[in-house]
């Protein structure tokens, strides 16, 4: 199942501050990792404020939880906004992956 995901991070938090060049290594090598495997369908930034979406494949709920919990910035997320997502009947052609060549 598809999930759309916003992340707010708490970029403020000295303890991020302190180790954000980490965090950021850290996370990018995991999302590029769950990219390759074809759970991450897509990943934006927000650009009317600080955020970021992520479209993810996750077998369940749980899946999903595991997922993002694992995230090395996890604990300096704000909050995690989660939206289960479902073809549109009749338009399913517009939500199969698209490949870039």
């Amino acid at each position: 199942m598809l999930f759309h995901v916003t992340f707010h991070l708490d970029r403020q938090s000295p303890a991020f501050v302190e180790r954000q060049a980490e965090l950021v290594e850290a996370q990018n090598r995991q999302v590029a990792e769950v990219q390759k495997e074809g759970r991450l369908v897509g990943l934006w930034r927000r650009a009317d404020w600080n955020g970021s979406i992520g479209v993810i494949d996750a077998a369940s709920n749980e899946d999903l939880a595991r997922y993002i919990a694992s995230l090395p910035m996890f604990p300096f997320f704000r909050s995690i906004d989660v939206v289960p997502l479902t073809p549109y009947a009749g338009f399913e052609e517009f939500c199969e992956p698209r490949v870039k060549v």
